[in-house]
């Protein structure tokens, strides 16, 4: 059995290889959180209740309180015997102010780490750089991925005062016979080179370096209600890189349409099925990422690192279940690979639910069931939230919880706090990012209104399972929403002769039901503002086109094509006495300029619209005006597109 050690976990960080072999030793990933402690069981009352934080004094979603030399530490966890902790998030980690996270090993009374938590998850805790330490533009979350081995447990804790706290940690939890070597600063110091390179990979993940002893390109044209192969190939092996290029018409419809579909060792159904965009995490059309496992490039040009081990024979094709034909090119690389009885496939399965009534009260999805052994690796989540709310707050699609059931077990193992949490976000934000093993490539805007990507890939964090396992997601609302589209897809390893719950892909599933046609509703945290339509607005100087499609409200947005310097300023109507906050929605896009906004004589905001790939809406809080009405301007800074969908005037100020 080999041994644990801080060096070794962190080499599986980045080591796409041996995740591929079913774990030695066998370890259970578990979850401590601040979920809704009313949540008991799936047949009572509370199991979507949604208080999913802490209060020192009257929520207390944590392990127990500890009195520590006259101050009181709040317990979040605690793992007996051999283990490692291998993740921590927090929707808020600078609640408690100066409060310190504590992390206890082996019985020890003086924590093996003692640091200010926002330190920590902002890279500055000397030995926990970035990337180890992520903080996303999305939220401001904070996540650590930093393994900390323990022989005989661990014990963290935090002492800030607080309210409304958000946590989860995530723990291996080994066998007792495992041998780990315990976690110290001087193990930090042992293993310092092996960090710098992991961290070195993590950053460039880009460009992660894979294993070949042969590439097979391909390029075939798949007709309507067609099909073709591009890989049949012998094995033992293993596929370590697949890049692919859709070309069609409509390439938007046809990374849906055409369906990838993966045969290992004469399996009569495909362990891998999904559409080809869904696969490598953009969806719908190309949504630019990088990440550990998949990249996608704004050019189209898609790669999987997910390595595909095989013992026998591997067949690799593509259905195209659309109207047009579709043209995919690519390459695929095969590595050199000892199979042995503890290999695994890659099982990667899609589905989608359309018209799904988003509810405050929540639902429980499920992503992928699996009957047999294997390691979980991966959530990709795409959806269509046809909200008209325009704030995150009441348009809000992802209250909902993760519940990751293993090998039969009667309560999860992981319970979450909220779908963006899992996806290592926070507060509903629709911001785009992107990091080694969590990204939100997708999310169209204004707030969260139309489409969505999330992912997450388990690496340091994968989830074994001897016998099954089960994932579901809450789908909870902040408002009834009618006609969402719910796809999702789960990525694990399994044992040869396991079983999932996969349906069959169909024509009807493959429609892409792009958002209606809507108008803003001032509600949730828009409630009680006034609306404008940009194209309504009076010009006061300068020149606007008016530019038609769905993705705007009322179904136009004013816009002209800017040099640096121009200047176009309108008339935005004040209602009510006070000072109301004036919030403009712009349009980020390729090809879009940069401009300073400003409400009358106030400062400039400074907006950036230009995106590699995608065309999507935010709203930017510009100024303040009183009276009867306000000039809005906005002055070119970088020739280029500029869009203003409309103009929001807050209530006043209280």
């Amino acid at each position: 059995m080999p041994k644990v050690t801080t060096g070794r976990l962190l080499r599986e960080m980045i080591d796409l290889n041996s995740i591929t072999y079913y774990p030695d030793p066998y370890y259970k990933c578990i979850q401590f959180s601040s979920y809704d402690r009313r949540s008991v069981a799936p047949d009572a009352p509370g199991w979507f209740a949604n208080a999913d934080n802490t209060n020192a004094t009257d929520r207390k979603n944590y392990v127990r309180d500890e009195t520590v030399d006259g101050r009181t530490e709040h317990v979040l966890a605690e793992v007996d015997g051999p283990g490692a902790l291998v993740r921590f998030w927090s929707a808020n980690p600078w609640v408690g102010e100066e409060g310190r996270l504590r992390i206890y090993v082996d019985g020890s009374d003086e924590p093996v780490l003692d640091a200010s938590m926002l330190d920590l998850v902002d890279g500055k805790v000397e030995g926990f750089p970035e990337p180890f330490a992520v903080r996303p533009p999305a939220g401001k979350a904070g996540n650590l991925y930093f393994p900390i081995p323990f022989r005989n447990g661990c014990k963290v804790t935090h002492d800030g005062d607080w309210n409304g706290f958000y946590y989860q940690l995530n723990f291996r939890q080994y066998a007792d016979s495992a041998d780990v070597d315990t976690f110290s600063m001087a193990e930090l110091a042992k293993y310092q080179a092996i960090a710098t390179e992991v961290g070195e990979r993590l950053t460039d993940a880009m460009n992660l370096p894979v294993q070949s002893e042969s590439v097979t390109p391909f390029d075939v044209t798949v007709g309507p209600d067609g099909e073709g192969d591009i890989y049949n190939e012998e094995g033992p092996g293993a596929i370590t890189t697949l890049t692919a290029r859709v070309s069609a018409p409509n390439t938007r419809d046809a990374l849906r349409q055409v369906v990838l579909q993966v045969f290992f060792d004469g399996s009569p159904t495909p362990q891998i099925e999904s559409p080809i965009g869904d696969f490598f995490g953009s969806a719908p059309g190309v949504c630019p990422l990088v990440s550990l496992p998949f990249v996608v490039e704004s050019d189209g040009t898609m790669h999987c690192r997910l390595a595909m081990p095989f013992g026998h024979w591997a067949t690799m094709r593509l259905k195209n279940y659309g109207p047009q034909a579709v043209t995919v090119s690519g390459q695929i690389v095969r590595g050199p690979y000892e199979w042995t009885d503890s290999s695994m496939h890659l099982r990667a399965k899609w589905r989608i639910d359309h018209g799904v009534e988003g509810r405050p009260d929540g639902y429980d999805w499920p992503y992928l069931i699996v009957s047999g052994g294997g390691v979980w690796v991966g959530t990709s989540l795409m959806l269509m939230n046809p909200t008209p709310i325009p704030t995150p707050g009441g348009g809000w699609w992802g209250e909902g919880d993760e519940k990751i059931y293993i090998d039969g077990e009667s309560f999860p193992s992981t319970f979450g706090t909220g779908s963006e949490d899992y996806f290592g976000y926070s507060w509903s934000s629709p911001e785009l990012f992107q990091a080694a093993y969590i990204g939100q490539p997708r999310n169209d805007g204004p707030g969260n209104r139309g489409y969505v990507a999330n992912h997450r890939w388990h690496m340091i964090d994968a989830l074994p399972f001897a016998q099954s396992i089960e994932f579901y997601m809450e789908l909870q609302t902040h408002t009834p929403t009618k006609g969402i589209s719910y796809g999702r897809i789960g990525y694990c390893y399994t044992r040869p002769g396991a079983r999932d719950d996969h349906p069959q892909i169909n024509p009807s599933m493959l429609v892409l039901r792009d958002p209606p046609a809507w108008e803003v509703l001032p509600a949730g945290s828009a409630a009680n503002s006034v609306v404008h339509e940009a194209e309504c607005l009076e010009v006061v100087s300068g020149r606007v086109e008016t530019e038609s499609g769905v993705l705007w409200s009322a179904g136009s947005q004013a816009c002209f094509a800017a040099q640096e310097g121009d200047t176009v300023s309108f008339d935005v109507p004040v209602a009510g006495e006070g000072a109301h906050g004036v919030i403009v929605c712009l349009t980020k896009r390729p090809g879009g300029g940069a401009c300073s906004v400003s409400v009358g004589d106030g400062e400039g905001h400074d907006i950036d619209l230009v995106h590699a790939a995608l065309v999507h809406l935010r709203e930017y809080s510009v100024g303040e005006a009183s009276g009867d009405s306000a000039t809005l301007t906005l002055t070119c800074t970088r020739a280029g597109h500029i869009g203003i969908d409309y103009v929001r005037v807050a209530a006043p100020r209280a």
